[in-house]
């Protein structure tokens, strides 16, 4: 296997992972436990954040940058969205 196809699996991995712990932090009851687990799940994002960046500088994973208006829009949007709760 090349190297990008290696980061692409690892990059999988770690999203999967990375899910997986913040679940368990959701549902736990056990103030140690969540503790750990959210020391694990930082880990895990930081991990997945670190393998994107190499992906991205490597141009294996292109990103495309929103305006300033769309960005505008959205947060009007989560606005919204959290003053009906």
């Amino acid at each position: 296997m090349d190297d990008k196809t290696i980061l692409w699996d690892c990059l999988k991995d770690q999203k999967f992972l990375s899910g997986q712990y913040a679940q368990m932090a959701t549902e736990t009851v056990c103030g140690n436990l969540l503790q750990d687990t959210m020391k694990i799940c930082h880990d895990e994002v930081r991990a997945n954040h670190d393998i994107f960046n190499v992906m991205s500088q490597k141009g294996w994973y292109p990103v495309e940058y929103a305006q300033q208006d769309e960005i505008n829009r959205a947060k009007t949007m989560a606005n919204q969205l959290e003053s009906g709760l």
